[in-house]
């Protein structure tokens, strides 16, 4: 019987060391878990710190593309009010060349118009010119005034004539008798 209590004794030692062995590899086991938690909620909370730094980042890229929307439809507007200002400077443009068209006409009958002043004005100094050569002291001595047309009468107005621009240069060597008279002449 004693034997048998001290193999029992024995086995009982061996199975409270494997028993003791066992606690101590849970226990290390749950410590080692326990860590792994830490470690999980540590990361856990730094995934949800990463996800609202995104999450601003969003928000930020979202404030960017509506300011960006805002200055695009400004540009917009804005290329607008100048295809708007260009059209309009075209048809100034065109009005204005239309005008300086017809100014351009207007020059050229002016031109044409004084130009048959200055015809008249031209032979009128040629001819005192002429006579004036052949006599030296004619100068001196004035000219008779000349005749007026039988064929208009004498109760009759002449209309006013306009002396041309710069007639007054042209008409400096007509002596001041014919000047005076100029609308007695008649042409030929």
């Amino acid at each position: 019987v004693a034997t048998e209590v001290r193999s029992l004794a024995q086995r009982s030692a061996t199975a409270a060391r494997e028993i003791k062995e066992l606690i101590s590899d849970s226990v290390s086991k749950v410590n080692s878990g326990n860590d792994l938690v830490s470690n999980a909620v540590t990361t856990m909370t730094e995934i949800g710190d990463q996800i609202k730094h995104v999450n601003d980042i969003m928000n930020e890229i979202t404030m960017a593309t509506q300011e960006q929307i805002a200055g695009i439809e400004q540009v917009n507007i804005a290329v607008t009010e100048m295809d708007t200002v260009s059209q309009q400077n075209a048809a100034l443009v065109e009005q204005s060349a239309a005008a300086t068209e017809s100014l351009r006409d207007h020059a050229r009958q002016l031109d044409r118009m004084v130009g048959t002043f200055r015809i008249s004005m031209e032979s009128h100094s040629g001819m005192v010119s002429r006579a004036s050569v052949g006599k030296k002291s004619a100068a001196a001595t004035p000219l008779p005034a000349p005749k007026k047309s039988a064929l208009r009468p004498a109760s009759v107005p002449k209309p006013a004539l306009k002396q041309p621009v710069g007639a007054t240069t042209q008409s400096a060597g007509i002596p001041a008798n014919l000047r005076a008279d100029d609308g007695d002449w008649e042409t030929f």
